[in-house]
């Protein structure tokens, strides 16, 4: 065999070697079955169309489509999902819906801010600010916006200021 047909030959067993050699050490990747979890209290049914979901101080706060429409009347309501009850729930140590609580959000000018306004669609709190989109139909089309606010948490009520 020619040095030439050696060096090939060297560098195709280099490389299969090497490919066999990662190909042990890559491990199969876990799988993980589904576990649906069921909601109770106002986001069971469908007319709540929850659109968002965002972490916030360890638990999970939802988004619903139409806060307005949740709550109270007049008022737009989120719901805080313990992380406490969540890890539980996933764990199959808790029976039952999980109960989001809900928190009045004071944001009076929410609403009114955004002609057309068609509700929210997504969210998510980085610090004390939360943004969140919007939807809104203007004339013939769709629009979208983004609306960022600073964002506290405190006596069961989410209060976002426009400063």
């Amino acid at each position: 065999m020619s040095s030439s047909g050696r060096r090939a030959a060297a560098v195709a067993l280099l490389v299969a070697l090497a490919g066999a050699g990662c190909a042990a050490r890559t491990p199969e990747p876990p799988v993980a079955e589904p576990r649906y979890l069921d909601l109770g209290g106002p986001l069971a049914g469908r007319e709540a169309e929850i659109s968002g979901l965002t972490w916030y101080e360890g638990d999970l706060f939802l988004l619903p489509q139409f806060p307005d429409r949740c709550g109270e009347e007049g008022l737009l309501t989120f719901f805080r999902l313990p992380n406490a009850d969540l890890a539980a729930a996933v764990a199959g140590e808790r029976a039952g819906p999980l109960l989001p609580e809900p928190l009045v959000c004071d944001a009076p000018w929410l609403v009114p801010i955004i002609r057309g306004y068609d509700g929210l669609e997504s969210t998510c709190v980085v610090d004390d600010l939360c943004f969140m989109t919007v939807e809104a139909e203007r004339d013939t089309a769709m629009a979208g916006f983004l609306v960022a606010a600073r964002f506290t948490g405190e006596d069961d009520v989410v209060r976002m200021t426009m400063e």
